[in-house]
């Protein structure tokens, strides 16, 4: 278990250069990153992208110069090919999910530490806990 951790002051939208999806032809895990993988590119929401599945070789590239929706309105869901995220697990009646395996990682440091330190700052804990999870300020 962890011991003490800075509140993690991180952008949801940060964590999107890779992707972990539902394969759409054979329900394996396919990834979804800019097709270029310069830093610019990671670091752009509208870099044209690739979905590459590993286990069944399919592919398609997404390009577009505005996302459709906000993450938040579909929860689980890739913000541009639109399929369900391979890191999702129900939790509290809400889903639960992850972008990547960094996203995953980031939350579980977060949420196995004894300390956690507070940041004024909106981070990754108000925009991914599902809204039934208390206030990490309520913790006794």
């Amino acid at each position: 278990m962890a011991e003490r951790i800075a509140a993690p002051v991180v952008s949801i939208y940060s964590l999107l250069y890779e992707t972990l999806v539902v394969c759409p032809q054979c329900e394996g895990c396919a990834r979804s990153a800019p097709i270029d993988g310069s830093t610019q590119a990671r670091q752009s929401l509208f870099a044209p992208r690739r979905l590459v599945c590993s286990k069944c070789g399919h592919w398609c590239d997404w390009s577009a110069d505005r996302l459709d929706r906000p993450w938040h309105v579909v929860p689980g869901e890739d913000d541009f090919f639109r399929l369900p995220l391979w890191l999702q697990t129900s939790c509290c009646g809400q889903t639960l999910w992850f972008y990547n395996r960094e996203h995953l990682e980031l939350v579980e440091r977060y949420v196995t530490a004894s300390l956690r330190e507070r940041d004024a700052t909106p981070g990754l804990k108000k925009q991914q806990c599902p809204e039934s999870t208390p206030p990490l300020d309520e913790e006794s």
